[in-house]
């Protein structure tokens, strides 16, 4: 072909288009009215091609021409039809308003699955009823149903999105899905104790205080406190932390104002005393939210008990938020069971109320220095009567021995809560297998130190969970003998000036300054403070000797 021939060629395909494109142009309506350059209505698509049972948008603006009126009341009616078919009309909407200057807004439709393909037209007509006026505006779409390979194709060379999404997100999404695996995988190996569910487990609250960790996860571990009225027991060998971790309960149960008496056989509870300052365990803080300056002492009553035959009144003793520790290590082990048994006695012996809540601990610490094989006889036989019985007076037990299996009868029975630490006992290890699985007796031998599993049926499904108990705030070390001597003088001459003041005050004599004197001085002791408690002392001593004069 000639290229004049070409040229001829080429207008002509340009004429009939330019006659295609008015004479469809003819078949959409723009604008009627004696006012119509009162407004200004733009109807545009938005969505040029749309699938049957897709959404169709589209864009429509209306105004005031400018210098005319801001504000009308307006008819707006949509029509989406055919252009071919007139009586094929998809939509036919009208919504009325105020026109107030300016007016633009996107809409949808959603075509339905069932539409003819082909060419359809959008029309927007608007009238104002004040003006008796109306303007309409139009724009075409088509509505196809394309071949799956060409949408692909298409939004992967239309849109920009599509090529993040298919070039770069895809294969980043892959290449995580595969490293997540094996990430995985690795912490599987890594893991060194059985998961938990931490949403069965309890939860924070009034009534609850916080343990330290649920191992291996970064959820704080709580308990409940009333829990405990159902007793308690933990075992561990030696260099575990089983009496730390029980030291973490008890620090948590003055600090809501819980009292705590402790039959304590080596003086380690001694510390409760004085603030904490073991660098070691300082260094533990920050893994737990704890601030040094957290360190704490708590208050604590010390009573050196040498004689078996002393009788203890818990009674005494239940002041709130205070710690007493009853420090026995001087009685030889055949002996002090004879202590407890009284003890307990006593407490029988004493009327209670009924308590569904937790208003004394009790702890009873290297437990097993009272079975018949250490030369027990009846102090073991009365705790298991207390375990039966204290929970409904508001009283827990808290035993602690280096092997579980120590606990049998009516002990075992009546615990509600078990806490194992780490041991190589054989015994303690089958007994997780038997009543738990494998799973968790593998573990035992593995647990770090300060960390245990504990199980309440009321928890966990009655599967045990892993603890990683807290640092302590008070001090890890026992105090000294000869600290320890001098805090039983200072205690002797309190107990000795206090019932020379209850004499006097039978005597009718006024003792108020003396007794804020001796409150005071007892207040030190409880902290702590030895010497300033005896310097207390020592000046209601030279007063009492100078009143006798």
């Amino acid at each position: 072909m000639s290229s004049r021939k070409r040229t001829l060629a080429c207008l002509a395909f340009f004429a009939l288009f330019l006659l295609f494109v008015g004479a469809f142009s003819a078949e959409l309506p723009v604008s009627s009215g004696s006012n119509q350059r009162l407004f200004q209505l733009s109807v545009s698509a938005i969505t040029k091609e749309v699938p049957p049972g897709e959404t169709f948008r589209f864009y429509t603006k209306m105004s005031f021409n400018t210098g005319t009126k801001i504000s009308t009341p307006y008819v707006l009616n949509y029509q989406i039809r055919h252009s071919q078919d007139k009586s094929n009309i998809l939509l036919n909407v009208s919504k009325e308003g105020v026109l107030l200057y300016q007016e633009t807004f996107n809409d949808a439709f959603h075509i339905p699955k069932n539409a003819t393909t082909g060419n359809y037209v959008i029309e927007a007509s608007l009238f104002s009823s004040e003006y008796n006026s109306t303007i309409s505006s139009a724009d075409y779409f088509s509505v196809d149903r394309p071949f799956f390979i060409f949408s692909i194709l298409y939004a992967l060379l239309d849109n920009p999105l599509a090529y993040v999404i298919y070039l770069v997100l895809a294969p980043l999404a892959f290449l995580g899905y595969k490293g997540y695996g094996k990430l995985k995988d690795y912490l599987k190996k890594k893991q060194k104790y059985v998961a938990t569910d931490v949403s069965k487990l309890p939860k924070p609250g009034a009534r609850s205080i916080w343990l330290g960790k649920v191992a291996e996860t970064p959820s704080n571990a709580y308990y409940d406190i009333d829990k405990i009225q159902t007793h308690m027991v933990a075992a561990g060998g030696t260099g575990s932390g089983k009496s730390v971790s029980m030291q973490v309960i008890v620090e948590e149960l003055l600090l809501k104002n819980i009292p705590v008496i402790v039959v304590d056989p080596t003086a380690q509870w001694t510390g409760f005393i004085r603030p904490q300052k073991d660098p070691a365990m300082l260094r533990l803080f920050p893994n737990f939210g704890i601030k040094p300056e957290d360190a704490r002492a708590f208050p604590t009553n010390l009573l050196d008990i040498t004689d078996p035959t002393t009788e203890i009144d818990v009674r005494d003793y239940m002041k709130p938020g205070e710690i007493t520790v009853l420090n026995v290590n001087k009685i030889p082990p055949g002996q002090l069971d004879g202590f407890v048994k009284k003890m307990i006695e006593k407490i029988f012996a004493s009327p209670w109320g009924e308590s569904h809540e937790l208003k004394l601990l009790i702890i009873f610490d290297e437990v097993h220095r009272l079975l018949p094989k250490f030369g027990g006889k009846g102090g073991y036989i009365a705790i298991e009567r207390g375990c039966r019985e204290f929970r409904k007076w508001g009283i827990g037990l808290v035993m602690i021995s280096q092997v579980l299996l120590d606990f049998k009868g009516a002990i075992r029975t009546n615990i509600g809560t078990e806490i194992q630490l780490r041991t190589k006992y054989e015994g303690d290890i089958n007994r997780v297998k038997t009543k738990y699985g494998p799973a968790f007796a593998a573990t035992i031998t593995k647990l770090i130190i300060g960390t245990g599993i504990m199980q309440n049926p009321e928890y966990n499904d009655g599967k045990p969970w892993y603890v990683q108990f807290r640092p302590l705030l008070h001090s890890t070390f026992r105090i000294s003998e000869e600290d320890l001597a001098q805090y039983k003088t200072v205690t002797a001459t309190l107990k000795e000036l206090k019932s020379k003041l209850e004499e006097m005050k039978k005597k009718g004599r006024d003792v108020y300054d003396l007794g804020m004197e001796i409150n005071l001085a007892e207040e030190k002791l409880k902290q702590g403070n030895v010497s300033m408690a005896s310097t207390y002392l020592e000046g209601v001593k030279q007063k009492l000797s100078i009143g006798k004069n």
